[in-house]
C-alpha cells in the first residue's frame, strides 16, 4: 500500500515531524499551524519531508518579504479586491477572484480567462506585480480556507474553475501565459484533478457545489451588488487607463544604465556595501530577450526574493530598505539557459531614508 493510500490520521508522525522542524516559523505565523495546514503541504511533494520543509520555507519568505499576510486580512472577498486593486491598479483587468464557498465547504475561485487581453495587460504592470497578485488571492483563499476547516473539522480543498468563454487565439499569449505559469510554480504543486465541462456545465456547477454557492452570471442564485460579485472579468482596457498606468512606470534611458552579458549557465552577482541600517536600495533593469532569475541576498537570507522576471513588457524595478549594515548582492541568473548569453541593462542606486545618514559603495 504506498502512502497515498493512507488514511489521513496515518499521517500524524509526518505532519509532527514537519511540525517540528518549521517551529520557529509556525510560532511566528500560528494560523498555518493545523494539522489540514501542514497535511497539504506534505500531500503536495508526495510526503516528502524534507521537500515539504524547503518549499515551505521558500513561500514563507516570500510571503513575508511582500507582507502576504498582513495585507490578507479581510472578512470579505469584496473588500480584498477593493485592495488589490488600489495597491496593483492593473489587477482590475486581471481576471479572477474567490465566488465563496460551496456546499461542502471549499473555495470556489473562479478564472473567466476567456476575456483577458494579455497582449494589453502585460503593458499594465512589472512581472513582479503579477507575481505579488497571484500570492495575495492565493493566500488570502487559503485563509478562509484554514477557517472552514477549523470549523468543520475535516479537510477541504480550493477548487478552481475556470470560464473560457470568449477564448480565442489572441487570448492564449504565450509570454503571458509563462509568466502566469512562473508566478503558479512559486506556491504549492496544487492541481490534482482537471474535468472538462460539456453544455451542461451551468446544471453541474448547481449540482456540485449548490445553486446558492454559485453566482448568477454562471447559473446560480447567489446574488451580489453584480451578477458576478467580486470576480474581476478582464475585458478591454481603455486608452486612457493604460496611459495613466504606463506614464507612472519608472523610465531610465540606457546611456544611464550599466550593460553586462550573462551567459548561459552562468550568473552575475554584484556586491555592494551597506554601511548604515536604514540605507534604501533601489534597483532598475531590462533583459535583453526571455527572463532572467533576479533576488538580493544578505548573507544567506534572500531579502527580495528570486523571480523570473521578463521585461519584454515593462521594465523591472523596485526596493528594499536595508535593515542590517553589510555587503548585499544583487544576483542575476541565466543558469537555465542551454544556449545564448543574455544582456542585462542596470542601475543599482542607494538613498537616505528619513533621518538615516546612510553611506553607499561597491565593493567588488
Amino acid at each position: 500500500m504506498g502512502k497515498e493510500d493512507l488514511s489521513l490520521e496515518e499521517h500524524f508522525a509526518e505532519v509532527e515531524e514537519l511540525k517540528k522542524r518549521l517551529k520557529v516559523i509556525l510560532e511566528k505565523y500560528p494560523h498555518y499551524d493545523t494539522y489540514f495546514s501542514l497535511l497539504r503541504w506534505l500531500d503536495s511533494y508526495d510526503y516528502d519531508i524534507e521537500t515539504a520543509e524547503v518549499k515551505m520555507k521558500q513561500a514563507f519568505n516570500y510571503f513575508e518579504k511582500f507582507d502576504i499576510f498582513e495585507n490578507t486580512k479581510f472578512d470579505s472577498y469584496d473588500e480584498f479586491n477593493e485592495f488589490l486593486i488600489s495597491h496593483i491598479p492593473a489587477t482590475k483587468y486581471f481576471p479572477g477572484g474567490v465566488m465563496g464557498t460551496d456546499k461542502h465547504g471549499n473555495i470556489l475561485s473562479m478564472q473567466p480567462i476567456g476575456r483577458v487581453k494579455p497582449r494589453i495587460l502585460m503593458k499594465l504592470g512589472r512581472v513582479s506585480d503579477f507575481f505579488r497578485a497571484i500570492m495575495l488571492e492565493t493566500e488570502i483563499s487559503m485563509a478562509h480556507l484554514r477557517k472552514e476547516e477549523l470549523k468543520r473539522g475535516h479537510r477541504l480543498h480550493i477548487i478552481l474553475l475556470v470560464d473560457v468563454a470568449g477564448f480565442s487565439l489572441d487570448t492564449f499569449y504565450m509570454p503571458a501565459i509563462k509568466i502566469y505559469f512562473d508566478s503558479i510554480n512559486i506556491l504549492q504543486d496544487v492541481v490534482k484533478r482537471i474535468d472538462f465541462l460539456g453544455d451542461n456545465w451551468k446544471d453541474v456547477l448547481r449540482d456540485e457545489f449548490g445553486e446558492e454557492n454559485i453566482l448568477e452570471y454562471w447559473g446560480g442564485s447567489k446574488t451580489s451588488s453584480t451578477s458576478t460579485g467580486a470576480i474581476r472579468m478582464g475585458g478591454d482596457i481603455p486608452i486612457d487607463f493604460l496611459e495613466k498606468i504606463t506614464s507612472s512606470f519608472e523610465i531610465i534611458h540606457d546611456e544611464n544604465l550599466t550593460h553586462a552579458y550573462i551567459f548561459a549557465g552562468d550568473k552575475l552577482s554584484l556586491e555592494f556595501e551597506i554601511l548604515d541600517v536604514g540605507t534604501i536600495l533601489l534597483w532598475y533593469f531590462t533583459v535583453s530577450k526571455g527572463d532572467i532569475d533576479f533576488w538580493i541576498s544578505f548573507g544567506d537570507v534572500e531579502v527580495q526574493p528570486v523571480f523570473r522576471i521578463s521585461t519584454e513588457f515593462v521594465p523591472e524595478f523596485g526596493q528594499i530598505i536595508c535593515k542590517e549594515a553589510g555587503i548585499y548582492t544583487v544576483n542575476f541568473s541565466n543558469k537555465r539557459g542551454r544556449i545564448r548569453k543574455k544582456q542585462i541593462n542596470y542601475s543599482i542606486k542607494s538613498k537616505f531614508h528619513e533621518k538615516s545618514q546612510a553611506n553607499f559603495q561597491s565593493a567588488s
